[in-house]
């Protein structure tokens, strides 16, 4: 099983800093903070970009993400209610209400 990172970025660049402005050797700051020596090295070389984050990279902005989470939130009950609507499963006049806490809170009226 690969072996992953053991290290946050708040140590790595306690790390960085510890080389860059307290003259620290390399070695010595891999071996203090638990960092691998080759990757500490790659950042005072300026062969990887300090500010660099692991994983992906968002496709949406933050106020993106969040409206359209609260638009998600909010299209749920409907989308349910149509699909037992179309399946003929339950009469949506007054049991979706007991079955959703967003219709109680009386943001919008059930659907006819």
């Amino acid at each position: 099983m690969k072996k992953l990172k053991q290290y946050t970025n708040a140590i790595m660049m306690a790390a960085y800093k510890a080389v860059r402005e307290n003259h620290m050797k390399v070695d010595r700051a891999a071996v203090t903070f638990g960092i691998p020596k080759q990757t500490l090295r790659d950042m005072v070389l300026n062969k990887v970009n300090v500010n660099a984050k692991s994983g992906k990279d968002s496709l949406f902005a933050h106020d993106e993400e969040l409206s359209g989470k609260a638009y998600l939130k909010s299209m749920t009950p409907l989308k349910i209610q149509a699909r037992f609507r179309k399946a003929g499963i339950l009469p949506f006049d007054a049991t979706l209400q007991g079955l959703s806490p967003l219709y109680n809170r009386g943001r919008r009226p059930l659907p006819n």
